[in-house]
């Protein structure tokens, strides 16, 4: 018994030495062998005998040898050791696979910071996971994926399946809390278990979504005779997000009145004329017009309050122009007043101003103006020592 367990020591030095070749018939007894086991804290019960295959604990695993039914336990004279029973075939008394084969490990691999990240709309985004699997362990990757969420204990799964290899991988991950901190972690599975990538934490900043307001330039009133019409300035102005094209539309006319606006899109900021036509058997009164501007899946309104009254002539508005004042060498202020809008509301308002009385080379105008007031105007890059002549002007449906 002492020699022969000297033998079966020596058939381990010469498998160490051609790589669990057999080189000599070297046999070993049951007990032997077994004793082996037990020593190297593994149970012989492991190893199954079915199918005339004898096993023998082998450098911490437990190998099988393919030979006749008479043949020995622990009989190292075979064509070669399979590392499984299932790859030993007791007909041909040979391995099915390629000879001796190492037991597989886990794999190794890595998690990197996501490859990118992609706005959907509204709170959702899109990151594209990225791992990297440096070593498969010696066993085709069956299955890999990620780990994410907010929290390392209770997390989101995105995983593939089939036969992979080395090398680096991506997976979509929907992110649905923008401006939380997110964890992802990498892991790959093979014969031998899983293996994980350290946890990464990414933030995603939430993206501004495109948001727009709607205003009429005071005043947010006009009137008009029957058969004339009436203009206001509206305003569209961005408030977040990139600026998208708005379209404008009017609702809420008196009977027989039309509305229209110039240009009848902008984007953001920007602003419109509307012109509010009445015909002759547009009702008097006043009505309250609603305004509305719609873009980039946004939508907002405002009001316009117009009084009809009785069909009469209209007429143009009288002005009267106002003493310049705030005189330097280069500039000056200049004025004017509307003293009546002429039964309607006054469309644009302005001066002209030249170095000739009655020709004049400059002008400066505002539409949509509907009140009486005084107004002015500083004018600059005056020549000094020129005398310059103005005046004050304003236009409704008159003329």
């Amino acid at each position: 018994m002492k020699n022969t367990h000297k033998l079966f020591i020596l058939s381990l030095v010469i498998f160490t030495a051609f790589g669990l070749s057999i080189v000599n018939s070297v046999k070993a007894d049951t007990t032997s062998c077994n004793a082996y086991c037990v020593n190297y804290g593994y149970d012989r019960g492991l190893c199954s005998t079915s199918c005339s295959v004898y096993p023998a604990c082998l450098f911490n695993y437990c190998y099988y040898n393919c030979y006749d039914i008479g043949g020995y336990p622990c009989d190292y004279s075979g064509s070669c050791l399979c590392v499984d029973q299932s790859s030993c075939d007791c007909a041909t008394k040979t391995c099915t696979n390629s000879g001796c084969q190492t037991a597989a490990s886990k794999p190794s691999l890595t998690t990197n910071q996501p490859a990118s990240i992609t706005y959907l709309g509204g709170s959702y985004y899109d990151a594209m996971l990225s791992g990297n699997i440096t070593s498969t362990g010696g066993a085709a990757i069956t299955a890999r994926g990620f780990h994410y969420g907010t929290s390392q204990t209770s997390y989101f799964t995105a995983a593939e399946t089939g036969s992979f290899g080395t090398g680096a991988y991506q997976l979509s991950g929907a992110i649905t809390s923008p401006g939380s901190t997110y964890y992802v972690r990498a892991w790959a599975t093979n014969s031998a278990g899983t293996s994980y990538g350290s946890w990464l934490s990414f933030k995603i900043e939430p993206v501004e979504t495109f948001d727009f307001s709607l205003s009429v330039i005071p005043p947010s009133w006009g009137t008009a005779n029957q058969g004339a019409s009436v203009s206001a300035i509206i305003t569209a102005s961005l408030v977040s997000g990139s600026a998208q094209s708005v379209s404008f539309s009017a609702f809420n006319l008196p009977t027989a009145a039309t509305a229209a606006f110039s240009p009848t899109s902008c984007t953001p900021g920007c602003s419109t004329t509307l012109t509010i036509n009445t015909s002759a058997s547009t009702p008097t009164g006043t009505k309250t017009i609603t305004i509305t501007g719609a873009g980039g899946g946004k939508t907002k309104t405002t009001s316009y309050s117009l009084t009809v009254n009785a069909g009469s002539s209209v007429l143009k508005p009288t002005v009267t122009t106002n003493t310049a004042s705030s005189i330097t060498t280069t500039s000056a202020t200049i004025g004017g007043t509307i003293v009546s809008m002429g039964g309607s509301d006054v469309l644009e308002h302005g001066f002209d101003w030249g170095t000739s009385s009655g020709s004049y080379t400059w002008n400066w105008t505002e539409s949509g103006y509907g009140g009486i007031t005084n107004n002015s105007k500083n004018i600059a890059s005056l020549t000094p020592g020129t005398k310059y002549y103005f005046r004050y002007k304003a236009r409704n449906s008159a003329g």
